[in-house]
């Protein structure tokens, strides 16, 4: 073989050890991770993913308060990672373009994968039809009780609503009450909100998605007993966190599923002493209880810009 072509022949085996590297790696943002969660993952991924496929990937952690900048300025200049964990602005980036449509681009095996997903989580990040993501992680409403307080007062955990309006009198006697923290007037009041609304068969939109059902007969009935619990009941229009709950001022105290790791941190000294339950329930008319909440996720989708989309990117998704 002459010099030329081996020359020649070494930089082809040259190009194409740099194209199949950088078409086994793949970058993704994920909000709401840690670094030590990305330590933790990143082990778990080099191990059984990338030991397996060969295929590198490197995880960002962001932060809530700044990863909605960093992804809009991204996907403005169409410089981005293949992989984006997001929240509620899922449809938003799809529908402008930033997000592949994966109901269209891989609809056989992504309607195999909605079908293993908890139904009422993919309504939020999909629009018409479109599918712009699939949940990677699940939030919902829930509550702690102080248990030995409400056992020291001849009560229960309640199942109703019903029950905390029997007791808040009582409670509010001894200066304690039950109440609100996440969904309290002013910190989320939507999602409290919902709770009551949808607990009585109604939604904030419609089927479509698009046009509001709140004016709809069962939504406005939720949203008037949402408003009761502060205007006849008393509940705190403000919730501080868990001290109150702490000190057992507040008999109940409501946020997301990261409560319960909270509760273990941050008030050792309350071991025993609470219970972490559903949030309180409507009555519906067959005699059952709605104990509906809210539910979320985060989101994992593939940027439109990204060069791996149509191999390595699904496969890593």
């Amino acid at each position: 073989m002459s010099r030329k072509r081996k020359l020649l022949f070494s930089l082809v085996l040259v190009v194409v050890f740099v194209t199949i590297a950088q078409a086994t790696k793949l970058e993704v943002w994920y909000v709401g991770w840690t670094n030590e969660m990305k330590t933790v993952a990143q082990r778990i991924i080099d191990s059984q993913f990338t030991a397996k496929t060969g295929i590198e990937v490197q995880v960002e952690p962001l932060s809530w308060g700044d990863y909605y900048n960093k992804y809009l300025l991204s996907l403005a200049s169409r410089d981005t990672p293949d992989l984006f964990v997001l929240g509620t602005e899922t449809v938003d980036f799809g529908l402008r373009g930033g997000l592949v449509d994966l109901a269209k681009f891989k609809p056989e095996e992504f309607a195999q994968m909605e079908q293993q997903v908890f139904g009422s989580l993919m309504g939020p990040f999909s629009f018409r039809g479109t599918r712009f993501g699939m949940p990677v992680s699940i939030g919902a409403m829930v509550a702690a009780y102080r248990q030995d307080i409400l056992n020291e007062m001849g009560l229960d955990i309640p199942n109703e609503w019903e029950d905390i309006k029997k007791w808040q009198p009582k409670a509010l006697a001894q200066n304690r009450t039950f109440g609100f923290h996440y969904g309290s007037v002013q910190y989320e009041s939507h999602w409290g909100a919902y709770t009551l609304i949808t607990q009585h068969g109604g939604q904030f939109f419609n089927p479509d998605g698009f046009s509001s059902a709140l004016d709809k007969p069962e939504s406005i009935k939720g949203f008037q007993e949402y408003i009761s619990l502060f205007k006849d009941y008393n509940f705190p229009e403000v919730g501080i966190g868990i001290p109150p709950f702490v000190s057992g001022d507040w008999l109940m105290v409501t946020d997301g599923i990261w409560l319960y790791p909270n509760l273990l941190q941050h008030a050792p000294q309350l071991k025993g002493k609470w219970k972490l339950d559903l949030m309180p329930g409507t009555k519906q008319d067959d005699g059952s209880i709605h104990h509906g909440s809210f539910a979320g996720s985060s989101v994992m989708g593939i940027s439109t810009y990204s060069k791996h989309k149509e191999d390595t990117c699904y496969q890593g998704f």
